[in-house]
């Protein structure tokens, strides 16, 4: 197997979307999660794959950001569930995976490799050093991403695993609307990181596939159902808010009075009117600030109340501007989490997206060692399964529990 020369400015735009190759986007479903995408809606092929499920919002976590040894291993990185990352975060590109911002997907098609690649100052630069540089420094990365879609491939055509075009739509149907919903525009997304809508839904099949292989393997049952509840119970739960008033006074002497009849009862606006500051840029911030999201008050407010309970006042604190500010907790909202049998289907989803992702590293190195591979490019010496005789997990990457083994 051999790099096509010629393709100069092709494999240049697959290192800008090489962090969503497969490699990446296997199990989790990293770009739909990151957008906020569900999984999708059970197909009769899907209930005839048991365990075999898309992601789910809030349940499963983001691969990380895959190294260069891991770009060219070929290994998805182990992860531990955490809330799903933004699509800004998921999209950002690592330094060795940048392509030349003028590259773009619809500019391969209008180059003519019988002139000049470039032409600086008189001296031409042709396609022939450029597809050198461009296979000595990312051949063997891309290369290595090829052969591990293959291996999946071919190990779903030989369990006989298949995705349709129905469920692959479904897929692209809920990314479409998440995308949408956080105002963002997935052809965009989709062009700029695959290409075209070809690529992205044969990422997207790859990804079925390996959710179906691996996915039967993950036990769901009460206990696994509970203890993933109990270990992620903030996807479950609602935003907290806090009702807060705050009295910005001129002086510590005032504020002190002014906590002292907030803790009494005295109505807000009859603190504000005797001990307010009467200063314009003070006197506006003597408020009812009515009932927010920890994140949306102003940072001072929200450390000042953040262990307060409904009820209590704070210390007088020294504000930027010269005032003195005292905040009252009216009342807390919120936060809590929604019953397990409420959200059962979902934490049943979120343990399978786990599972999943705690085998994918062993199922991919368990396919390179059992696959016979010939390349120009050479790799990283793969790693066995976990548990094979007289080996080791390589330090500080421990073989994640559950490997299948041969």
């Amino acid at each position: 197997m051999s790099f096509t020369r010629g393709q100069s400015a092709l494999t240049a735009w697959a290192l800008g979307r090489s962090r969503f190759s497969l490699i990446s986007l296997l199990i989790t479903g990293l770009l739909l999660a990151a957008c906020g995408g569900g999984g999708a809606e059970p197909t009769e092929a899907t209930e005839s794959n048991a365990g075999a499920t898309a992601p789910v919002a809030g349940t499963v976590a983001d691969m990380g950001e895959p190294t260069e040894a891991d770009a060219q291993s070929g290994m998805a990185t182990e992860t531990v569930p955490q809330p799903a990352a933004t699509i800004e975060a998921a999209q950002a590109p690592t330094e060795s995976a940048q392509a030349p911002t003028e590259v773009t997907p619809e500019a391969t098609t209008q180059v003519d490799r019988s002139k000049p690649a470039a032409v600086v100052n008189g001296e031409e630069i042709t396609f022939e050093e450029l597809d050198t540089q461009l296979e000595q420094r990312y051949g063997a990365q891309e290369m290595d991403r090829l052969i591990v879609e293959a291996l999946v491939r071919q190990e779903a055509e030989k369990r006989k695993v298949t995705a349709t075009d129905a469920e692959i739509n479904a897929e692209l149907a809920r990314a479409r609307q998440s995308t949408q919903a956080q105002g963002q525009n997935l052809d965009q997304v989709i062009a700029q990181q695959f290409g075209s809508l070809e690529a992205f839904r044969e990422q997207l099949r790859l990804n079925l596939y390996v959710q179906k292989i691996l996915g039967p393997q993950v036990q769901v049952n009460d206990k696994t159902v509970q203890d993933y509840y109990n270990e992620n119970k903030q996807q479950f739960s609602t935003p907290e808010e806090l009702h807060v008033w705050r009295v910005v006074t001129d002086d510590q002497t005032k504020a002190t009075a002014a906590a002292k009849d907030l803790s009494s009862g005295t109505k807000l606006d009859a603190v504000i009117k005797k001990y307010g500051s009467k200063k314009p840029n003070l006197a506006e911030q003597s408020a009812d600030l009515g009932f927010a999201q920890v994140q949306q008050l102003p940072p001072d407010v929200a450390m000042a109340v953040a262990n307060l309970r409904p009820g209590q006042v704070s210390d007088p604190a020294p504000t930027q501007d010269g005032g003195f500010s005292v905040l009252k907790m009216v009342a807390r909202r919120g936060g809590q989490a929604k019953p397990l049998t409420e959200v059962r289907a979902q934490v049943e989803q979120g343990v399978r997206q786990a599972g999943i992702s705690e085998r994918v590293q062993g199922f991919l190195g368990e396919l390179r060692a059992n696959a016979k591979i010939e390349s120009q490019f050479e790799f990283p010496e793969a790693q066995p399964p976990a548990g094979a005789p007289g080996e080791q997990p390589v330090p500080n990457e421990p073989a994640p529990e559950g490997t299948p083994q041969g």
